[in-house]
């Protein structure tokens, strides 16, 4: 009999101790190895504990963005929930002209939220003011789009909202301000944005006015084609079913 079936044979054998073929290993017996896999488990260790403060500081970073909006809504009384909304819509929108990618669509959901923080550098006196603007205080108001940009642009994650913050209030036929961009220079962020925008301010109430329904205000939207808004974008808005957008917004609301 071979010392390997002698083996084998002893170990079903009564009083022999039962193994399976080739020995145990053990930290000692190699120590270069079990040093490398305690080093190993606790990279794994440090790795997850990393990720895990990464999660908490994003989540806090998303909480700030989203306080900062609701500050700069509150601000404006008649715009309360507005940037929520039209950060939903604006991604809606972005989905429908085929942006699917997820990075891409959080950075144009923070950037809708923070599109109006350059408000901030709008005294009340005149942000807040009940009647009609005279043309003095409307050309400071038409300063917001360029002082937002300027609060943005220095911090490297919010260029995408530096950007919408500069040219929310372009329009497709170049009579926006404040650059008169026109067409396709003005960036396709903008463009969806534009879309959302005049929507959620055509269905919420004002002091002035109360809100459309959603029929007529799509309505106003299809009118817009090719003047305020770009047609493409237009075309997709259209597109979503109406019950869609109220679904979204309800979802807001709630």
């Amino acid at each position: 009999m071979s010392a390997e079936a002698d083996a084998l044979a002893g170990a079903g054998s009564p009083g022999a101790p039962a193994r399976l073929a080739g020995p145990a290993w053990r930290d000692d017996a190699d120590p270069e190895l079990g040093e490398l896999l305690r080093e190993r488990a606790e990279l794994l260790r440090t790795n997850e504990a990393l990720s895990a403060a990464l999660r908490e500081l994003s989540a806090i970073y998303e909480a700030t963005l989203s306080i900062l909006a609701t500050t700069i809504d509150l601000r404006d009384r008649e715009a309360d929930g507005h940037s929520r909304r039209v950060a939903a819509y604006t991604v809606r929108l972005a989905r429908e002209v085929g942006v699917h990618e997820p990075r891409e669509l959080d950075e144009l959901r923070r950037a809708a939220l923070l599109h109006d923080i350059g408000k901030a550098g709008i005294s009340d006196q005149i942000l807040l003011k009940p009647g009609r603007l005279n043309e003095q205080e409307w050309r400071i108001v038409r300063t917001h789009p360029v002082l937002g940009y300027r609060m943005l642009r220095r911090t490297p994650r919010l260029e995408r909202a530096a950007e919408l913050a500069y040219t929310h209030h372009e329009r497709w036929d170049g009579t926006g301000y404040p650059r008169g961009l026109r067409g396709e220079a003005i960036p396709m962020g903008a463009r969806l944005f534009a879309v959302a925008d005049v929507f959620d301010a055509l269905t919420s109430d004002r002091p002035y006015r109360t809100a459309i329904d959603l029929e007529q205000a799509a309505a106003e939207i299809a009118r817009g084609r090719g003047s305020h808004f770009d047609p493409q974008v237009v075309d997709a808005f259209l597109r979503v079913p109406l019950p869609e957008w109220a679904q979204i917004r309800r979802g807001l609301i709630a």
